[in-house]
């Protein structure tokens, strides 16, 4: 059932108000932590914690960046394209009985286009208008089960990650990084060498819950149900495994218009069932292997430049390998990591579709955005061959370093279809500078080159340059 927006202000009224009237009882012991907010001790045992945080992104991309969505052919020559998005969170935290709080997290966002090839900061039938919203990014009560050692449930709005979050971990991809929650229930079962999770969750394609704001954005490709279990087991720490099962349901609210370079039908039902194996065999060395399988069917192909009529059954797979060298004791901190990663892609020589559908995935995975640019963040028809070197070049300042190859699955057809004839989709180089000022402040500079392969017809290079700044307090 819909959640009205007077309810949600109504909603989110009462539970300010209520943190409030709890940290203006007598008696108060105060803590405060530099960049983690306040800890209220209210009644012996019980705390209340407020704390604060800003980021700030100063984005540049070229203008001639090979974009699904991006500028026409005849408006690629000009200034490159500028945005300044600024997100603000303020977090509430309140102990209520033994071994359950309630967590609630308000954010807002500022989105504001400085150069673009259009006028998205106030179009009318908008997108992005100032000053954005202010939305409940989490409303969640977490309480351990009287009678059972290691179980929690947690019900309400909240983030969900599994594993290296290559298969889960953003439930509204379409929402420009601001948030990544789900709506429903999750329980964990806890041991010493495990770790069981269970999920339901319903994401519409919508959230009504603004507080103020725009709640007509799409926030997803429809009305989704996901559940699932995910179980962890430690042997040592050497080796350790991951096997999980998730089930989507996928109700496309709007079969007229195709987002983000998905098919207008998004329609459909997912099965996902994957493992993985990971460990630190020694003190200098990580590892992890994941591999998924997805058994699917839709009511059209999710291949945008395939027609088809009826049921499209799809077969999708994911494989990501990581291997890190480190070693912490040296003065630099040196650590390299060999990556490689393998979504399917579609062959639309066939009647099936075989490509790997990121459902739940659609986001920055490897921080740089100008790679989930040219794919709008959907993660198929890819090959990647990856290393990652990271120095620690001050007690406050890390450097870290990419280089990627990448090749198409299929050089024909992708969510992305290149155009050119052949499956070197291209190079991508990144560099990360990080500088810790203190607790409160976090300045970085991000860089990204990406040189065009033959799988497009244009082969433009192009560069992505952030600047961000997070004030913690």
């Amino acid at each position: 059932m819909r959640i009205t927006t007077r309810i949600g202000r109504i909603v989110a009224s009462c539970l300010a108000l209520g943190f409030l009237g709890q940290a203006a009882m007598a008696g108060l012991s105060l803590e405060y932590t530099p960049g983690k907010g306040e800890k209220i001790e209210y009644a012996e045992g019980k705390f209340f914690t407020v704390a604060a945080d800003m980021r700030v992104r100063l984005t540049h991309v070229d203008r001639n960046v090979i974009w699904p969505e991006g500028p026409p052919t005849s408006a690629l020559e000009g200034p490159a394209l500028e945005w300044l998005r600024v997100r603000t969170r303020l977090k509430l935290g309140l102990d209520l009985w033994d071994g359950a709080k309630l967590s609630v997290r308000l954010v807002n966002r500022v989105h504001n286009y400085s150069s673009h090839f259009l006028n998205p900061n106030d179009n009318g039938s908008a997108t992005w208008e100032y000053p954005d919203e202010i939305i409940a990014d989490q409303v969640a009560l977490t309480t351990t089960i009287p009678g059972v050692d290691g179980l929690s449930v947690t019900l309400g709005r909240q983030d969900f990650i599994l594993g290296n979050g290559m298969v889960m971990l953003e439930g509204t991809p379409y929402d420009q990084g601001r948030t990544i929650y789900f709506d429903g229930i999750s329980a964990l079962y806890k041991t010493e060498c495990d770790a069981l999770k269970a999920f339901a969750f319903f994401n519409e394609a919508q959230d009504e819950f603004v507080v103020a704001g725009n709640e007509d954005r799409d926030l997803r490709r429809g009305d989704i149900f996901t559940t699932g279990l995910d179980w962890t087991h430690t042997f040592n720490t050497s080796f350790k495994s991951e096997l999980y099962y998730i089930y989507a349901h996928i109700h496309d609210t709007d079969v007229t218009v195709g987002a983000r370079e998905h098919a207008k039908n998004s329609n459909g039902e997912i099965h996902t069932v994957g493992a993985r194996l990971f460990g630190s065999p020694t003190e200098h060395m990580d590892y992890s292997v994941e591999v998924a399988r997805q058994f699917s069917e839709y009511d059209a192909s999710p291949n945008p430049t395939v027609s088809s009529s009826g049921d499209v059954d799809g077969e999708g797979w994911m494989v990501d390998a990581r291997l890190t060298l480190k070693d912490a004791q040296s003065c630099l901190k040196p650590s390299v990591m060999f990556e490689y990663t393998y979504f399917s892609g579609d062959d639309k020589d066939t009647s099936d579709y075989e490509g790997w559908d990121g459902i739940f995935a659609e986001y920055p995975i490897w921080r740089e955005e100008l790679l989930p640019i040219l794919n709008n963040g959907n993660w198929t028809n890819l090959h990647q061959f990856r290393l990652e070197a990271k120095v620690q070049l001050h007690p406050k300042v890390t450097f870290t370093g990419t280089a990627a190859y990448l090749r198409a699955d299929e050089n024909d057809t992708a969510m992305t279809s290149g155009g050119g004839d052949g499956d070197h989709f291209g190079d991508l180089y990144a560099a990360f500078l990080d500088y810790k000022v203190n607790d409160y402040i976090t300045v970085s500079l991000e860089a990204a080159f990406f040189e065009a392969g033959d799988y497009w017809d244009t082969q433009a290079d192009s560069n992505w340059l952030r600047f961000q700044t997070v004030f913690s307090f």
